[in-house]
């Protein structure tokens, strides 16, 4: 049951949107506009959207590991609305100036072949692994517009569209998702043509990136939406986070799937 009156709920949606819009930050919500279940967070979340006056164009994945869970203090992974403007191609320039969290990361994405609706029970991994016909390469830059987000709680990240910044997509490859196994790919980051030591593995994204499809599929239909079909969904990263103090330029190397990069500039 929704618990954040109307009026309020758009109130923090336009708080949250202006800040995003003009590249500002705030502390925290208001105590009477801050959401107090998922649920608010998810309507607040859905407000933010139409307030940007963008396309939806599908969705990501927050705190897809533990570490990544415990960094914001969140006990699960989150969903939030990817938008239009915000997706840009690869090799794209990314203005770093008002970003908070400088980090980028490097995860598995995929473009839905098909509607994923409600239906009676939750869905499989074996049924959603159906329902992809691309897999893209995506490298995605991160930011908050709360300085204290690290401690501000789920339901006010969420309503932030889960720490959603900038995406960048690689090519996409058609893909069998039945014959796809991500378990144990690897994947490499070169900054500035230099290989990082960390490398990312399929296994750190809630144990499989398919898994974590499945768990948005069935998390959107819990709080009354669903995946439709050509969304992108981006999973969540494989790869500790890497910061982008001083970077010039970012690749990530997913291998057989290709290659994603992204250079950067104003700090």
């Amino acid at each position: 049951m929704c618990e954040i009156l109307k009026e309020n709920l758009d109130n923090a949606a336009k708080n949250i949107w202006n800040c995003w819009d003009a590249g500002k930050k705030m502390d925290e919500l208001p105590k009477n506009l801050k959401p107090k279940s998922k649920e608010d967070a998810y309507l607040v979340q859905r407000q933010v959207v139409q307030k940007s006056g963008d396309h939806q164009v599908g969705w990501k994945i927050a705190a897809t590991s533990k570490s990544g869970q415990n960094h914001i203090g969140v006990d699960g992974p989150l969903a939030g609305a990817l938008l239009k403007s915000k997706v840009k191609k690869n090799g794209a320039e990314i203005n770093l100036k008002a970003n908070l969290l400088k980090v980028a990361e490097l995860e598995f994405a995929f473009r839905l072949s098909e509607d994923i609706p409600p239906k009676d029970s939750k869905y499989k991994k074996n049924e959603i692994s159906q329902m992809i016909d691309n897999l893209i390469p995506t490298m995605e830059i991160p930011d908050s517009r709360f300085n204290h987000f690290l401690t501000g709680g789920q339901e006010q990240i969420i309503a932030d569209n889960a720490c959603a910044g900038f995406l960048i997509l690689g090519e996409p490859i058609e893909i069998n998702g039945e014959d796809l196994d991500l378990v144990n790919h690897e994947v490499l980051a070169y900054q500035d043509n230099e290989l990082i030591p960390t490398k990312g593995i399929g296994s750190n994204v809630l144990g499989d990136p398919l898994l974590a499809l499945t768990w948005i599929a069935n998390e959107l239909i819990t709080h009354d939406n669903f995946l439709r079909k050509n969304d992108i969904v981006t999973t969540g990263t494989c790869i500790t986070p890497i910061q982008l103090i001083d970077t010039n330029e970012l690749t990530g190397d997913f291998g057989v799937y290709g290659k994603v990069s992204t250079k950067f500039t104003d700090y």
